[in-house]
């Protein structure tokens, strides 16, 4: 015959481990959040003075010595430098900008081409702020306008 009680043992092991495992918020001393990292490595930080718990929704983990409380969301002591991205010239992004219109015509279509404002042989710059979308046919004729013009 099968014990029916439930093992409480594996229970609570089982939402000690969830407990560990669960993410933490990891802020930079400027309050900017900068990823997200377990509670075992948020409890280490806080333990070691690298960080100091901002948030604490989760209870307590009990060890031989010292009571250590489960943070949800951690500040680092010190600042961290992150590198800003700056995001890539593409076609897309382009298009995604002007809701995919040709600027000459004001078509939307995904039949599309880039052209640059001033032409880069006439001394155009590269970049987003230089480039449109133009439909095929309508940039084909802007770009004969502009070779009879000069």
């Amino acid at each position: 015959m099968k014990n029916s009680e439930p093992n409480l043992q594996g229970e609570l092991d089982k939402r000690v481990i969830t407990t560990i495992d669960s993410p933490v918020l990891v802020l930079n001393q400027s309050y900017e959040p900068l990823n997200l990292c377990r509670t075992r490595r948020a409890i280490v930080l806080v333990f070691r003075g690298k960080a100091e718990v901002v948030e604490n929704s989760r209870g307590e983990i009990h060890s031989v010595t010292q009571i250590f409380q489960i943070p949800s969301v951690i500040r680092l002591v010190y600042m961290v430098k992150r590198p800003r991205h700056q995001k890539k010239l593409s076609r897309l992004e382009v298009f995604n900008r002007d809701e995919y219109t040709c600027q000459y015509c004001g078509r939307q279509t995904k039949e599309l081409t880039l052209d640059h404002v001033i032409p880069r042989r006439r001394g155009g710059q590269y970049g987003t702020m230089w480039l449109v979308p133009a439909f095929l046919a309508t940039g084909a004729k802007a770009d004969v306008r502009r070779r009879k013009q000069g």
